[in-house]
Parts: structure tokens; C-alpha cells; sequence
């Protein structure tokens, strides 16, 4: 995956794609439900442009933010979004990173997980770095992307909100978008990116020492929606 190409047209597509808005919002409503105590730490994995931490941060706007994320271009339009906000970019590949310093009350990965070379060691690291009675919360692609069928979705669906000129207008703006949406298909079919089931990943959150509390279907039924804590409560070693 060439993950700056991808940063160029990355909002463009996504902003428009109501399913990806949909996780936005299981996102905040859950940091709404179990809040982190005032002027923390939180991690983003896999953090992107900073669509996830700047929803976050209009919830939470004492939080400081770590981005980790390799691609110098989404740390970038991270950096716009973020201006600010207390943010502390870390432009590197999530396992090169000992998060434990951090000591971070909130940790959230949104469809970065399965993308990592080793998940289930990165679910691990999280559970040691979380603060006891600090919060995972998670959304991860889990099965197969089907890019026709969410061609077919987004064309749908744009053509309903703005009309069908503004939705060419937008195809033609995300091609590199959907070049690299087809290369993460091919890499899931490859093995090359996790394929788990609800069941999977509930699993080995739990095997990494975090209590599940919630988890749901997402994006469209893809994506598997999960919020874990680390037993003990805040303060406490």
C-alpha cells in the first residue's frame, strides 16, 4: 500500500461515505458513555488524516493526542485538522513504538489493526500500555473488501445527496483512492492483511488481558465495531 498516494484523496471519498461517518459517531457516542479522566492521554494506531482524533477531540478537547502513523502525508492533514489541540505526532510503524511511557488512558485503532504485520502483538502492546481502567476502543475491517459492491454504494448514495455532476466530479477527483482500495482487497486475498471474524477479534482482545464491554457490526457489516478496558481503575498500578 502506497499510504501517501492514498493520503492525497483519502477525505475526499470518505467524508462523502456515509458508513465511514457512521463509525465517527460509534466512536464519539462511546467516548461519551466511559470518559477518560480529565487531560489525558490518548493514542491513535494507524491515525491517518486525523478524521478520528479531530471528531475526538471536539467530545474531549482536554485530551492530548498521540498520532502514530508512518505516512508523512496523513500526518500532515492530521496536523491541519489538529491546529490547536495538544498533539504529539509519531511518525512511525505502530509495533517501533513503545507506548507504556505514554501511559495513555485511551487508546483507539480505526481500521488499522488488520493492516499491521503483527495485530494480535499490537492488541497485546495496547493492553500493556493502557492505564488501569483506560479505554480500547476499536473498529477493524474483518472480512473481505468487496469493491464493487461499495463503488456501487458510494455512487448511489452521492448521487442522492449532491446529484450526478457533483458525483462525477468526485470519481474522477479519487481515483487513487480506488487504486488502492483494490490493492488492499488483493492483499486480504493474499493473507497479507487479517481476516477475522466477530467472534476472532473478541477473542483476541480478550486474550490480550482487556474486558470486552461492547462490540457491534460496522461499516456496512465489513467491519467489526469493539470497546475493551484494561480491569482496574484509574489511578491504581
Amino acid at each position: 500500500m502506497d499510504w501517501d498516494a492514498y493520503a492525497l484523496e483519502y477525505d475526499h471519498l470518505l467524508l462523502q461515505n456515509p458508513a465511514y461517518l457512521d463509525v465517527l459517531s460509534l466512536f464519539a457516542s462511546a467516548l461519551r458513555q466511559s470518559p477518560p479522566p480529565p487531560g489525558v492521554a490518548a493514542v491513535d494506531i494507524g491515525s491517518g488524516t486525523g478524521n478520528l482524533a479531530a471528531v475526538l477531540s471536539h467530545v474531549r478537547p482536554d485530551l492530548h493526542w498521540f498520532l502514530l502513523d508512518p505516512s508523512a502525508a496523513m500526518q500532515r492533514a492530521a496536523a491541519r485538522k489538529l491546529r490547536g489541540r495538544a498533539v504529539t505526532p509519531l511518525r512511525s510503524a505502530a509495533d517501533d513504538v513503545d507506548l507504556t511511557p505514554i501511559r495513555p488512558h485511551l487508546i483507539t485503532l480505526m481500521h488499522s489493526l488488520y493492516t499491521l504485520p503483527d495485530p494480535l502483538g499490537t492488541l497485546r502492546r495496547c493492553a500493556q500500555a493502557l492505564e488501569p481502567g483506560g479505554l480500547l476502543l476499536l473498529c477493524d475491517i474483518g472480512r473481505p473488501l468487496n469493491v464493487t459492491r461499495w463503488a456501487t454504494y458510494l455512487a448511489r448514495t452521492s448521487v442522492t445527496r449532491q446529484g450526478v455532476r457533483a458525483t462525477i466530479r468526485l470519481l474522477r477527483a479519487t481515483g487513487q483512492v480506488r487504486a488502492q482500495n483494490r490493492a488492499i482487497h488483493a492483499a486480504q486475498r493474499a493473507g497479507h492483511y487479517w481476516l477475522h471474524s466477530p467472534s476472532d477479534l473478541r477473542a483476541a482482545v480478550q486474550a490480550s488481558g482487556l474486558t470486552v464491554l461492547e462490540r457491534r457490526l460496522a461499516y456496512r457489516g465489513d467491519s467489526d465495531f469493539l470497546v475493551a478496558t484494561r480491569p482496574g481503575r484509574a489511578g491504581q498500578p
